[in-house]
């Protein structure tokens, strides 16, 4: 952050490695969670691995990152997930669930909060996957400054 910048925010998981010099703030952690539309064909009561692997995926993808952590987790066990659609953003991803026999993975905050008015189901991942934190990054020089304090906890209480 060399001092140019007063805090940033961002997502880290477990297979995250650890930022060395830079001190950060848990605003929250979740889980992933894997949402389909009511009325799924084949995804009714419960999501077995296999459901998982046959139906077709919606993934957000922001940053344009090769894998993502799903499919990380995934490829260690070489297998791959049928991806149908690939957005860059969340925000018409829950017409696309709502309407389509297609699945998303997502912390599940993402999915309650964003897709609240859609009709889902929601499910625990089928294979285990690290939490997600959303975290608040800051330098350790501004660790004691009133004004930054004050900021990160306003911050942290907004998210």
């Amino acid at each position: 952050m060399a001092g140019k910048v007063d805090f940033a925010i961002g997502f880290e998981d477990e297979v995250t490695p650890p930022r060395r010099g830079i001190n950060t703030i848990e605003c929250f952690e979740d889980n992933y969670v894997v949402a389909v539309r009511q009325g799924h064909p084949f995804i009714r009561d419960a999501l077995t691995y296999e459901d998982y692997l046959r139906v077709g995926h919606v993934v957000v993808n922001p940053w344009n990152e090769q894998r993502g952590v799903i499919d990380r987790i995934l490829d260690a066990q070489g297998i791959q997930r049928k991806v149908v659609v690939e957005l860059p953003s969340l925000m018409t991803a829950p017409l696309i669930i709502a309407s389509t026999d297609l699945a998303i993975a997502l912390p599940q905050r993402a999915v309650t909060s964003l897709f609240g008015a859609a009709d889902l189901k929601i499910f625990p991942t089928p294979f285990p996957t690290p939490h997600y934190a959303l975290r608040v990054y800051y330098n350790p020089a501004l660790a004691n400054s009133a004004g930054h304090q004050w900021l990160r906890e306003q911050i942290v209480q907004v998210v």
